[in-house]
């Protein structure tokens, strides 16, 4: 009797380990995180200079989502702001378009460091109508002024891939690239609290497509 007990012990805990294996394959997933600066802030870009901010980013060829966004903000603390995933829109290397989902509020967070704003609802980047060559844009847009706003690098090279906004139309930011950063991944499921982002989740909110 305790003998069938002992193998039948064995046989649950090689089930166990068997599952346990193909749960982590099935959750395993490429991610990669897409930047143009060099970590450091050299100068600061903000409201009321920009009202929203963005900077131009491409996939790499395995990714089909985007998963999160870092941003640099200045000062002690960020106001609130949201976080919006946008198309590509126009002709190569093409201008921020329309949102490809609902904007991730968030904030405030604090200021002289890396925030990771984590995308519960990973943005699927995968339609070539919609993401043409795999381009999108992160952009910050703040509820209330921020002078001190989100972090440039200005050392050479600047690569030219920012833009921003006074309400108006988006221009070109030709004095440094802003510390804005996209995670891209080739997965669009959302694994609940995989260890990459646990516990470094930003607090954030649901915000509507704007009309």
């Amino acid at each position: 009797m305790i003998r069938k007990l002992l193998r039948e012990s064995m046989i649950i805990v090689s089930i166990c380990a068997v599952l346990a294996a193909c749960s982590t394959s099935v959750f395993a997933r490429t991610e990669a995180v897409l930047s143009w600066d060099d970590g450091e802030p050299d100068a600061y870009c903000g409201y009321p200079e920009a009202i929203k901010v963005a900077v131009w980013f491409q996939a790499p060829e395995w990714a089909t989502s985007v998963v999160a966004v870092h941003v640099w903000f200045g000062g002690e603390w960020s106001p609130p702001f949201t976080v919006w995933l946008l198309r590509a829109s126009g002709e190569w290397p093409y201008e921020p378009g329309l949102p490809g989902s609902d904007g991730f509020a968030s904030g405030p967070v604090p200021g002289g460091t890396w925030s990771l704003v984590s995308l519960h609802d990973p943005v699927d980047i995968s339609n070539p109508a919609h993401f043409p060559d795999r381009v999108f844009f992160a952009s910050i847009e703040w509820e209330t002024q921020a002078p001190d706003g989100v972090g440039v690098d200005t050392d050479p090279p600047v690569d030219g891939k920012s833009l921003v906004s006074n309400g108006s139309g988006w221009e070109w930011y030709e004095l440094g690239d802003l510390m804005i950063r996209a995670v891209v991944s080739d997965s669009t499921g959302t694994p609940v609290e995989l260890q990459t982002w646990g516990g470094l989740k930003s607090r954030y909110g649901r915000s509507r497509l704007p009309n």
